[in-house]
């Protein structure tokens, strides 16, 4: 994704900071709520302006707050396989 928006740094994990923004055609967002907690904290973090604003946001353990996301989401599940492979399955998307 980051590559698709002209994004050529490298990116890390935004474990401690929740949200890490990089700069490309459109911003894109990584997010990460594994240490979230409480759903208001969302509110207070700013989640909805960065969701319905005009970047990407890509958002690790969404599934903590399904209910949270637009019914329009793609969200897009790994999963790692007993021999090391890993499973990718893609919901949400209509073209």
């Amino acid at each position: 994704m980051a590559e698709g928006l002209g994004i050529s740094e490298p990116l890390r994990s935004p474990t401690y900071l929740y949200v890490i923004e990089y700069e490309g055609r459109l911003p894109l967002y990584h997010i990460d709520l594994y240490r979230v907690e409480e759903e208001e904290f969302l509110e207070e973090l700013g989640l909805r302006d960065l969701l319905y604003g005009n970047g990407v946001s890509v958002v690790e353990w969404w599934s903590k707050f399904p209910a949270f996301f637009p019914e329009q989401a793609i969200r897009v599940s790994f999963t790692i396989l007993p021999e090391g492979d890993r499973s990718i399955t893609v919901e949400g998307w209509h073209p």
